[in-house]
């Protein structure tokens, strides 16, 4: 147990350790409603050929069609794990000098990343239809006029969810109020709209609606 404290606080995990710690925070923050979980999503509807820069990468490595938020916690989970199983063989290697152990381990960050992206694109591919299945959701007509609860620890013009009741089920969709305004957790607001665009639903406060 000494030793696997020591691998994970050393370099180079400790890198990938910090990255972990860092997602499983967001993770706590996001169930417990201070944060979107499509906080760092993307548009990814469009042609391979007419993207570039790092969209363009994230197309060709097939690390979309699920929340991006996932897919980095897929990656920090996969990079930390094998960065692990690396440094920790090097208690079984006699390496003469601190510079070829700095080298080595440089070299451990780099492969752990290297292996990591494309065991994440493969862990997302079956997840793509059930995520696909998700953002469609209810028609946005059968929701139009629908009293919802603010699930969020707000939500403004640009950052919210809310939490919807349909059929029994409870639903928990991104949305949006106009500029200038605002509502706190649990406040009613009604459904006006919805841009498809963006799989985003409109409020306005149920004071305001009536």
């Amino acid at each position: 147990m000494e030793q696997f404290l020591i691998n994970i606080t050393s370099y180079p995990t400790i890198i990938y350790t910090i990255f972990l710690l860092i997602i499983i925070v967001f993770w706590f923050l996001t169930v417990a409603g201070l944060f979107d979980v499509n906080i760092l999503d993307f548009d990814f509807d469009v042609d391979v050929s007419n993207v570039g820069g790092a969209l363009g990468v994230l197309v060709t490595l097939g690390l979309t069609g699920v929340p991006f938020t996932l897919v980095l916690s897929i990656i920090a989970l996969y990079s930390w794990t094998i960065s692990s199983l690396l440094v920790s063989l090097t208690t079984f290697i006699n390496i003469p000098s601190d510079l070829v152990m700095f080298l080595f381990n440089s070299v451990v960050l780099l492969i752990a990343i290297a292996f990591a992206i494309p065991l994440t694109a493969k862990t997302i591919r079956p997840l793509r239809k059930f995520f696909r299945t998700v953002n469609q959701g209810p028609t946005q007509e059968s929701l139009m006029g629908k009293t919802c609860r603010v699930r969020s620890s707000y939500i403004d013009h640009r950052f919210g969810e809310i939490e919807c009741s349909r059929d029994g089920a409870s639903l928990i969709l991104n949305a949006r109020t106009k500029e200038g305004s605002k509502y706190s957790t649990n406040q009613l607001v009604v459904i006006i709209d919805y841009s498809k665009q963006n799989n985003t639903y409109f409020v306005i406060s149920e004071q305001e609606f009536k």
